[in-house]
């Protein structure tokens, strides 16, 4: 269980609409009477919570049972308003038909807790590791996102973020800021504006927002014994477009997400292409924080890129 091994999920001031780390709040401390008031509330048998906490960017979950737990947001307001947004999401999904958490009930009474408690299930298994191929699970993953895809704007929850593609964002641009700047050869350059350019026309052809999780990686995925389990963490969602939720997932889980994606949906025309065209720009803009060794992250952004294309 992995259920807050998340990055924040606030709107990010980042050209791209995947969260964007920032540092912890301070996590919510529950008094064990608390706890325990928590549960005899919600019809949980009087047993000493297990040890068994995780502490995420947003929220601490704490294990009540074997399959019941509570999720608590961290002392921000916008650890609060992430934590909501996963409970109305994941309600919703439950309702497509996807693997999602159920969300109990809400406490909030404040003498209880400073912030709304959730009350929630907690799936068996672990998240998967990065590096980990598990075709089969990412297939399954593509095939639930297919539904929350089928969501578009008028039928999703209100209030959640967004994001459009626009001039100022175009990764092209990026490319060439950091051309001009010495940090990238040109050679290296032109290959990859010849692929964005190859890219563009499939990438900028209008808008395709639909409900998406927003932040679906690894350790937003459980599985156990190399089957898939259940898609945790939907405090990212916004409406976006679906190619935003192949991107924080491992390249060699592209091509098998697509499929389970395409036997649930149909094939969508220029998918493959807008997602490449994301996981780019993501890495283009990566690339300029301090610290990075650019011409090393553009070769292996381009390497990646035609991997996933190929």
């Amino acid at each position: 269980m992995a259920d807050v091994q998340t990055p924040a999920t606030h709107t990010p001031s980042t050209p791209t609409p995947t969260p964007t780390p920032t540092p912890t709040p301070t996590p919510t401390t529950l008094a064990p009477a608390a706890v325990a008031e928590i549960g005899r509330r919600h019809g949980l048998p009087a047993v000493a919570p297990s040890p068994d906490r995780w502490v995420g960017a947003t929220s601490t979950v704490l294990r009540l049972t074997g399959e019941i737990g509570l999720k608590v947001p961290h002392l921000a307001g916008e650890a609060v308003a992430a934590c909501m947004t996963h409970a109305r999401v994941a309600g919703l999904a439950r309702e497509l038909g996807v693997s999602a958490p159920s969300i109990f009930g809400i406490e909030d009474d404040p003498d209880l807790a400073p912030v709304p408690v959730l009350v929630t299930s907690l799936f068996p298994g672990a998240s998967l590791r990065p590096g980990d191929g598990a075709p089969a699970v990412w297939e399954s993953v593509g095939a639930e996102l297919a539904a929350l895809h089928a969501v578009e704007p008028a039928a999703a929850p209100s209030g959640l973020r967004t994001f459009r593609q626009h001039p100022e964002v175009d990764p092209r641009r990026s490319l060439e800021t950091l051309r001009g700047s010495g940090a990238v050869g040109r050679d290296l350059a032109a290959r990859v504006l010849r692929l964005l350019g190859l890219l563009a026309p499939s990438a900028l052809d209008g808008e395709h927002l639909v409900l998406c999780h927003g932040d679906v990686h690894a350790e937003n995925v459980i599985a156990a014994d190399g089957r898939y389990v259940g898609l945790i963490d939907f405090a990212g969602a916004g409406l976006l477009d679906a190619a935003w939720d192949f991107v924080g997932i491992p390249a060699s889980a592209v091509a098998p997400a697509l499929r389970g994606h395409a036997r649930a949906a149909g094939e969508t025309d220029g998918l493959p292409a807008r997602i490449v065209w994301c996981r780019l720009q993501l890495a283009l803009h990566r690339c300029q924080e301090p610290g990075r060794d650019v011409t090393a992250g553009v070769r292996a952004a381009l390497a990646e890129a035609e991997s996933v294309l190929s």
